[in-house]
């Protein structure tokens, strides 16, 4: 069965089982969700809910937003009956299918992410009315750290890796915002509520959703859990620390043979393959950036660097984003390629490289050793040497962190550009 249909039958079902008014025959039916404040509730595993703050608005025909810390992603609604509805989210493959109650004010369905195919959904509740993120009461007078030493699956060989928690606890209640930085990027735009002696996070942005526990005890975060969509679980914990820090990501990927940086694999929407030796102009400066259509990480990236080229390009900078997808097919790839290029209004095309995977990564990209994450950011000066490579990314959520690198990534295309 394919996606169209598949999607169709579901949401036929859906309609059926669940829809309370379904004589509404309109062929333009009205959106009827209540404006103002609303709450989520992502049923990702058994037992185990992740809350979202949703904000809900008329205006375009129906807007609901998803709501991060800071970030605030607007996901537009489409009426597919008068109590039924898909609610499409920005720059990632991914949509709810949902009916609504006859006044207006609950909502239900689940949401498909279908970057990871017809099979992959969650279902959901949302209600209108204000709320905190996890709770309404405060903590028990504990104090919160702002900077942590963290380690995800600390007792397991395979899977542990050390992150940098950084939080903000608001001073006037319980709530928090913040983020962990690991070595191939940070879990972004993380709020939540410090309930009593636990520490609750939550984000989604379309992509990922994540969802944290740890119990406070002195300046220990301990007996913690991660959960990461409908099959990820991990233990974690947490000690303040002033003074850790994770390695330096520009030495986490390096470069075998810089003459080879030429020979990236670009694959074409006609299935047909060039190299940067054919796509990189005479005394350009290339940010090569590796990424994929379907990673919030390289969605922040994209961001940055499309404010970078509108600063250098007329210098000579060209940013070359080199996308690898869940599809193996490149016409497929590139409808999701051009859903996040079209979200972002990127005045520079995006192309696709091949199918998701560190491995085929490494294969279209000779130059390196291997790749740890994506994204991953290649600078190539004018003669076509590889300069620098940095691997993942820090974004906005990082505070001082994305602001360092991005003075540093500034600093160097300037310095390449004045090169002769």
């Amino acid at each position: 069965m394919n996606r169209i249909l598949f999607l169709f039958t579901l949401a036929t079902g859906l309609l059926i089982s669940c829809a309370s008014n379904t004589s509404d025959t309109s062929s333009s039916p009205e959106f009827n969700l209540t404006e103002g404040d609303w709450h989520m509730n992502l049923r990702i595993q058994e037992g185990v809910v992740l809350p979202v703050n949703l904000r809900v608005s008329k205006e375009g025909g129906g807007v609901i937003s998803f709501i991060n810390g800071t970030e605030v992603l607007e996901a537009h609604v489409e009426m597919l009956s008068a109590d039924s509805m898909r609610i499409s989210m920005p720059y990632f493959e991914s949509e709810f299918l949902a009916v609504s109650s006859n006044d207006g004010t609950r909502l239900e369905g689940s949401w498909y992410n279908l970057s990871k195919g017809p099979d992959y959904f969650i279902p959901f509740t949302a209600k209108y009315g204000a709320s905190s993120r996890f709770c309404d009461s405060g903590s028990l007078g504990l104090s919160l750290g702002i900077r942590y030493e963290v380690h995800f699956s600390p007792d397991s060989m395979n899977h542990h890796y050390p992150a940098l928690g950084l939080f903000d606890k608001n001073s006037s209640d319980n709530s928090i915002t913040g983020t962990f930085a690991t070595e191939t990027g940070d879990y972004r735009f993380l709020q939540g509520n410090l309930c009593a002696d636990t520490i609750k996070l939550s984000c989604f942005d379309g992509s990922h959703a994540f969802l944290f526990h740890a119990i406070v005890r002195g300046d220990s975060l301990v007996d913690g859990s991660f959960y990461s969509g409908k099959h990820w679980q991990e233990p974690w914990v947490a000690i303040a620390s002033s003074d850790f820090n994770l390695r330096d990501p520009y030495t986490l990927t390096h470069v075998v043979d810089s003459s080879a940086v030429g020979s990236t694999r670009f694959i074409m929407e006609d299935g047909k393959t060039t190299t940067l030796a054919e796509l990189k102009k005479e005394n350009e400066v290339v940010i090569l950036q590796i990424m994929g259509s379907w990673c919030p990480n390289c969605l922040d990236e994209s961001e940055y660097f499309k404010r970078l080229h509108g600063t250098y390009s007329a210098r000579g900078l060209r940013i070359l984003p080199l996308c690898f997808e869940a599809s193996e097919d490149p016409e497929t790839a590139y409808r999701a390629i051009h859903k996040l290029e079209e979200g972002l209004e990127l005045p520079y095309p995006m192309y696709y490289g091949g199918k998701r995977s560190k491995s085929s990564a490494a294969e279209a990209l000779p130059a390196l050793d291997h790749i740890m994450s994506y994204p991953t950011s290649i600078f190539i000066d004018k003669k076509g040497k590889v300069r620098s490579v940095h691997t993942g990314f820090y974004g906005p959520s990082t505070g001082v962190y994305f602001d360092q690198y991005t003075s540093m990534t500034d600093g160097l295309i300037k310095e390449l550009l004045s090169e002769n």
